[in-house]
Parts: C-alpha cells; sequence; structure tokens
C-alpha cells in the first residue's frame, strides 16, 4: 500500500528527491526555472498565433460565419520549428495555416529564427570586436542557440542598410542655427582586423533648440 503524500504535479518522496538534488546542486534550481518557463513561453507563443488566426479569419475556431458561408478556413498548421528567445532559449512554434495561404502571422514572420533583442546582442558582440567565427562558436553559450556565419553576416547587412540609409536621407525639413563638432575613436572592425577609428561627430541644433545628429 503506497502512503505517500500526493501534492500537486508529483508525490512528497519525489519531491523531497528533488529538493535533495537541488541542494546538492543548487545550479539546478535555475536549469528546472528555464525549463519551466520555456514551457510556459512555447504554449503561450502558439496560442497567441491561433488566436491572430482567429482575427484573420473574423471568427474562432469551430464557430460559423454570420452568414453561413466561409470565403476562408483554417487549414493545419506548417511544421514545427526551433524559435529562440532571449533568455529561455528554444521553443517549438507551429505557424496556423489558411486555406488561401493569406494568413501572414505578425507574431512571428514566415523566416524568422530567434528574436530582435538577439539580432542585437548578435551586433553589439560583432560591433565589440568578435570575429563572425568567434560569435558562431560561442553563440550557443552566450546567446541560447548556435547562430551561423551567415546569420551574423545578414545581421551586420540589415544594419548597414539601416545607416546608409540613415547617412543619405534629407535634412531639407530641419533648420539648423548651429553646429556642434567632435572627434571620437571606437574600435572597429576593418579588413579582418579590429582598430582603432576616428570619426567626426556633428550636431546640429534646430531654431526650436533641439538636438539632432547629422
Amino acid at each position: 500500500m503506497n502512503n505517500s503524500i500526493k501534492i500537486k504535479g508529483g508525490n512528497l518522496p519525489e519531491s523531497a528527491r528533488l529538493f535533495k538534488e537541488v541542494m546538492e546542486n543548487p545550479g539546478k534550481m535555475f536549469d528546472i526555472l528555464r525549463i519551466d518557463m520555456r514551457e510556459r513561453a512555447e504554449a503561450a507563443v502558439n496560442e497567441m498565433i491561433k488566436l491572430e488566426l482567429s482575427l484573420f479569419l473574423g471568427r474562432g475556431r469551430y464557430e460559423r460565419p454570420e452568414d453561413g458561408k466561409a470565403l476562408n478556413y483554417r487549414n493545419g498548421y506548417t511544421g514545427a520549428r526551433e524559435y529562440t528567445v532571449k533568455g529561455l532559449g528554444g521553443i517549438k512554434v507551429r505557424v496556423a495555416r489558411d486555406r488561401k495561404n493569406e494568413f501572414r502571422s505578425r507574431l512571428i514572420e514566415k523566416y524568422d529564427r530567434y528574436d530582435k533583442a538577439l539580432g542585437k546582442d548578435i551586433l553589439a558582440m560583432f560591433l565589440a570586436g568578435m570575429s563572425t567565427r568567434n560569435i558562431e562558436l560561442f553563440s550557443s553559450q552566450l546567446l541560447g542557440r548556435r547562430v551561423s556565419a551567415g546569420e551574423v553576416s545578414r545581421v551586420n547587412a540589415e544594419v548597414e542598410a539601416a545607416i546608409e540609409a540613415w547617412r543619405t536621407r534629407s535634412l531639407a525639413g530641419h533648420r539648423v542655427k548651429y553646429l556642434m563638432l567632435d572627434g571620437v575613436n571606437f574600435r572597429m572592425r576593418v579588413c579582418g582586423a579590429v582598430e582603432k577609428t576616428p570619426m567626426l561627430v556633428v550636431i546640429g541644433v534646430t531654431e526650436s533648440n533641439e538636438r539632432i545628429f547629422l
């Protein structure tokens, strides 16, 4: 006869065993918490995508349209793919589909593999002087997933495009009354080597006393 006391999620002997393991290795507690948070995050994200499709179709699952006619229907899911969340690691995401293939999730776009915060971390490591190869080698420990050299290059290319768009933007709408100029050195990767690179910073002060980088 089993006289163990039942508790939520298990029984007392099992909980005591787990507690003993955690006391012997305190770091294991955070591993357990991360696993639980990752599972909860995975469930929440997948549920949000289902709700997103319901809003797109204008009705919930198993609900009939008001006029009795539906122009579009649910059509299963895409194959599960791994999506990495900063601080949690990889979660499995299944994006719901519609029959006409018109639905596009705005929560997780079609080719996304990690959240935007990770992209910023990759860029920060690259700008700090880490080589593409080193980022690839250490990304699993630092970011929770392996980042390929190609992904690092893509993030860098996206930033370069954004910088170029900012650099060549029109200043016609700004009425600048005077300029402030200063020089600063940054450690930058140039032709495979990290070296100090001087940069001229120009700040304009508009007639409304707003400061803008030029």
